[in-house]
């Protein structure tokens, strides 16, 4: 006798399989006044995730763009990522799932730092200004989950949780509006220290501490 849950039921695994760790990779964005595209390449422990943004058409995660300004510019790198078309694929513990025959979705927060930066620009008498932004490097933490539905049967194959972290740099040119206006914006992902590693560090530290007064008393 055999059974078959629900659909509903698989992406509930998502909250008990331990998150993946994304370690390395990026999000990259590229926006203009008239156009915007993006890659998405991640890589953690037996992961890899792909997938490309082009608008138009369709949705775009723009909201994760620098805008482009001039004078006093403020940013705060945070917003949601999902996919715009059912292009992406990904490679988990050895098994590759491609459009052909997968779904592939995503929910990906990033929380950015709040940054402020200001245009330097540059005035030439009968011409629109020329503003160059440079944004500092800051941290971001990433939280989501990746889903996996199989095209044929309909069956949710994987849920999982991702997490990670890193630092955000972007960058931002523009004269008036116009198609010379033009945002670069990068995620690059870092590896997130264990807390194994952090507690090996910690009791490492609390055993030399222990020692040296050991020493101090018994020294006297």
């Amino acid at each position: 006798m055999s059974f078959r849950l629900p659909l509903l039921f698989f992406p509930l695994l998502a909250g008990i399989l331990p998150a993946a760790s994304i370690t390395s990779g990026a999000l990259d964005i590229w926006s203009s006044s008239d156009y915007s595209y993006g890659t998405l390449s991640v890589d953690g422990p037996g992961l890899h995730l792909q997938d490309y943004f082009q608008s138009p058409p369709g949705p775009f995660p723009i909201s994760l763009s620098v805008g482009l300004c001039y004078g006093v510019c403020s940013f705060n790198f945070s917003g949601t990522l999902t996919p715009s078309a059912f292009q992406s694929s990904l490679t988990f513990n050895g098994v590759s799932y491609q459009p052909d025959n997968y779904f592939v979705w995503y929910s990906l927060l990033f929380v950015g730092t709040p940054i402020t930066a200001t245009a330097i620009c540059d005035y030439v008498a009968g011409h629109p200004p020329t503003c160059n932004t440079a944004w500092p490097s800051e941290a971001f933490s990433l939280t989501g989950t990746i889903s996996v539905v199989d095209k044929n049967s309909g069956k949710v194959v994987i849920a999982q949780d991702v997490s990670g972290q890193g630092f955000t740099t972007a960058s931002s040119y523009n004269e008036a509006p116009g198609p010379w206006n033009y945002g670069h914006t990068t995620y690059t992902f870092t590896p997130t220290p264990e807390p194994a590693t952090g507690l090996a560090m910690g009791f490492a530290m609390l055993v030399f501490g222990s020692s040296l007064i050991f020493r101090k008393r018994h020294a006297r």
